[in-house]
């Protein structure tokens, strides 16, 4: 589908002003899958040439499942095509309750590509158990494309005067709230849904998870897990949501790996290697206690019997002079350890912030 320049310059103007931009756009997958992308703008696709969406909301039968170490990929079939659904999970070190082959469901989420092929992230997934649901959506499709859908966004009159107003009001707005989807189901009915919130801290829970499944005995960098198809377009919908933005730039994205190791740095999750050009690693749970109990245990030899116990300062301090790449260790990180070793037994507190081992 091709864009006149007219059409283009149009949109281009008040695009993000349109209704349909903001919210789930029923469509049936082929639709979906015939959408163009507008401008070479991530997430943004051109709807019969008329308007600009980011998100869609589909219904069909699933007819695949496959799974990954963060993320379950519903496909699901609607009669007219079939599309990937893309849900990342809660915690990606617990099993997840999956749903079966067969079953029918509504799924709302963000439209993207991976690796040439369509999908949604998904944001909320419906069961649908009432039969008369689907063919509700089907109605409603059918209905908004032939008389919404087809007919191009246009501005009233007052709306033409306060346009830049208007603009800026909506990016305020933004910032602060974030559509998070109607029910179309009775009340009444019996349901399951499972609402995933797009938000910062999952886009950096789901690139630690990444990270600690490909990386976690080797080196990387902030841009290693830009690999990833997945995480970029989560990046960027958080980049959209988050900060305000009609769409995600590569420096904002950019921005947004590089303060994630800023906060696993921050949390003791990471450590930088100095004078590796910005290299990171993971830190190794098991050596940090090894060397703290090292410490607590050699100090500890050269003490009396009645000397209370090794000072918490004393230690962290040890931790970081004994090993290089601990130097810049974050101190909650060295306290955590410690606090775990204490309920593990290996050391016990004496007084306030002393401790010893075991004889």
């Amino acid at each position: 589908m091709t864009t006149t320049p007219t059409t283009t310059t149009s949109l281009l103007q008040s695009y993000t002003l349109d209704p349909l931009f903001s919210l789930p756009v029923k469509l049936f997958i082929h639709t979906l899958l015939s959408l163009s992308n507008f401008q070479n703008r991530r997430g943004h696709y051109l709807l019969n040439n008329a308007h600009v969406i980011r998100e869609a909301e589909v219904c069909g039968l699933i007819v695949g499942i496959e799974q990954t170490y963060n993320m379950i990929i519903y496909t699901i079939d609607d009669t007219t095509g079939t599309l990937r659904c893309c849900k990342w999970k809660k915690d990606p070190s617990r099993n997840c309750k999956l749903f079966s082959l067969g079953t029918c469901i509504l799924a709302r989420g963000y439209i993207g590509d991976f690796l040439g092929q369509r999908q949604i992230t998904v944001k909320h997934i419906d069961l649908i158990r009432d039969p008369n649901r689907e063919i509700l959506h089907d109605l409603q499709t059918v209905y908004l494309h032939e008389t919404l859908y087809k007919k191009p966004f246009e501005l009233s009159q007052d709306l033409e005067e306060h346009i830049q107003d208007i603009k800026g009001e909506l990016v305020a707005a933004r910032k602060e709230s974030f559509w998070r989807g109607v029910v179309t189901a009775s009340q009444n009915e019996i349901k399951e849904e499972e609402n995933i919130e797009i938000t910062e801290e999952l886009f950096r829970d789901q690139l630690l998870a990444y990270l600690r499944e490909t990386h976690l005995d080797h080196t990387f960098s902030y841009t290693t897990g830009m690999s990833r198809e997945e995480l970029l377009e989560l990046a960027g919908q958080v980049y959209v949501k988050e900060y305000g933005h009609d769409h995600a730039s590569n420096l904002g994205i950019n921005a947004m790996f590089a303060e994630a190791m800023t906060v696993y740095l921050k949390k003791g999750l990471i450590i930088k290697l100095s004078g590796e050009g910005g290299l990171y690693m993971f830190v190794n749970d098991h050596d940090l206690r090894q060397l703290i109990y090292d410490i607590i245990h050699q100090k500890q030899q050269t003490l009396s019997i009645s000397f209370g116990g090794i000072m918490q300062e004393y230690i962290i301090a040890r931790v970081r002079k004994e090993k290089e790449i601990y130097m810049d260790l974050s101190r909650d990180k060295i306290v955590r350890c410690l606090e775990d070793m204490v309920q593990q037994s290996v050391l016990y507190m004496t007084r306030g912030k002393e401790y010893k081992v075991y004889a």
